[in-house]
């Protein structure tokens, strides 16, 4: 929802032509910067949910280490490589690399993350009805995320707010279904 605003706000950015952590170096970028973090706060949270409410297996701790590093990807993402940059007293050129490298995590753990837990979900009776999206989801986040190599070069903006969407959406279905577990269904373990 902050990148729409920040469309809005920022009108003299393209956002056909530039990705979205270019809002973040306007006079708003802060908005985006704190989206970003709070999306990494959010998947970290999903990721600590998925680990008590499934019961435990390969599968699962693949799948929650995937999500917490998706949410480590969406920190990052929104700052962290600023930061390590400092400490690192690295140059403009450095902090750019750690910045895409971050990108490529949250991208391939998410998809990664996605086409495990269809598997996790469909041996789960709690989760089975998640299942099938979970599939449709997993080749969406594939999909979309192939945008980026079959798009001309002159648009990357677009390719790239679809895979987000496609992000946001199931990060938001996972977080829906979760919730309508209920506590006592989280099975808490140690």
């Amino acid at each position: 929802m902050t990148v729409v605003v920040l469309h809005f706000i920022q009108t003299d950015l393209d956002p056909v032509e530039i990705d979205i952590t270019k809002y973040g170096l306007g006079r708003f970028g802060w908005l985006l910067i704190l989206a970003f973090l709070v999306v990494g706060v959010g998947t970290l949270a999903l990721a600590l949910g998925l680990r008590r409410s499934l019961a435990p297996g390969r599968g699962v701790a693949t799948s929650v280490v995937l999500m917490a590093l998706t949410g480590l990807g969406f920190l990052n993402y929104g700052g962290l490589h600023h930061i390590v940059s400092i400490l690192l007293e690295a140059d403009h050129e450095a902090e750019e690399t750690i910045h895409d490298l971050s990108g490529l995590l949250l991208f391939f753990t998410i998809i990664v993350g996605a086409f495990i837990l269809r598997g996790v979900f469909a041996r789960d009776a709690r989760w089975q009805g998640l299942a099938a999206a979970a599939l449709w989801f997993a080749l969406g986040l594939l999909v979309t995320f192939l945008l980026f190599f079959f798009l001309p070069e002159e648009v990357p903006g677009v390719a790239q707010r679809v895979f987000v969407a496609v992000i946001m959406s199931w990060l938001a279905v996972i977080g829906w279904w979760m919730r309508g577990l209920g506590n006592d269904e989280i099975v808490e373990q140690v």
